[in-house]
């Protein structure tokens, strides 16, 4: 609700009223805008956050003790092909190429253990059977009492980055293939001027 100060000026407030054994109405009205303001800078930190991280072509998540997802950004749609909808009360597992999962439970046991982050790069399987490679940097994160109750962080398309440098590989590769077919010395002349 809303109050009109005796200033002039209007007012969030909160009110609680009840009825006493003598049937008298008791009403306590409780200025909250501090509490209004707080809420109003937390959106703005939060979209602030989100816009960042959507601008980066990352996606924010982050996963329970379990490792199943409790959060993911809407950007998840774009990096991994599935929406953070869809992400919920899976494993990041349940979306990655077989092969990659062993080295990444790793990687991800090992910051656990150390409380250290991590970055990793795997694969995942979209709805539609294609891979997509992702680069992910985690950090575990704590109770209390300094236990690690999940861990948290973003995910990035590398996609196309590890196709370049497949390319630039394969090219150097066939370079060198053909240079060792070529004599043993080349020379190059140049005239003169």
């Amino acid at each position: 609700s809303e109050h009109m100060h005796k200033k002039g000026h209007i007012v969030p407030v909160e009110i609680s009223a009840n009825i006493l054994p003598s049937k008298q109405w008791q009403a306590l009205v409780r200025d909250i805008s501090y509490r209004k303001e707080a809420e109003k800078k937390l959106q703005y930190s939060e979209q602030r956050f989100r816009d960042v991280s959507e601008a980066a072509g990352e996606y924010v998540w982050e996963l329970d003790i379990d490792m199943t997802y409790t959060y993911a950004t809407e950007q998840s749609k774009v990096v991994k092909g599935y929406t953070p909808e869809e992400l919920m009360g899976h494993t990041p597992m349940d979306f990655m190429v077989k092969e990659d999962i062993d080295a990444v439970g790793k990687i991800v046991n090992a910051a656990i253990a150390n409380k250290t982050s991590f970055k990793l790069q795997h694969r995942d399987i979209t709805p539609s059977g294609e891979i997509r490679w992702e680069e992910v940097s985690g950090t575990p994160f704590y109770d209390e009492a300094g236990n690690v109750i999940g861990l948290r962080g973003t995910g990035l398309n590398i996609t196309a980055r590890i196709e370049a440098e497949k390319i630039l590989h394969d090219s150097e590769a066939a370079f060198h293939a053909l240079s060792d077919t070529l004599p043993l010395a080349i020379y190059v002349a140049y005239g003169e001027e």
